[in-house]
């Protein structure tokens, strides 16, 4: 959330763009996989000049580990 409250709205509203379509299509191909230190698999997908660092759990529930703009 203090990502998003500082953020200008025109940049704040592409980021939720961004995340509205990552929730939309999670089964697209990642840019990069990256392992956290439990060994769990961190997908790293751009989408609309955002780096989103994610993963998904067994009931496909989104879980953002990372927001970068790209």
């Amino acid at each position: 959330m203090n990502v998003l409250l500082q953020l200008p709205a025109r940049r704040r509203e592409r980021l939720l763009q961004a995340l509205r379509e990552l929730a939309g299509t999670l089964h697209l191909e990642p840019m990069a996989i990256e392992q956290d230190q439990t060994g769990r698999d961190l997908f790293v997908l751009i989408l609309d000049g955002w780096e989103l660092t994610y993963w998904t759990d067994w009931e496909n529930e989104l879980r953002i580990v990372r927001i970068l703009e790209a």
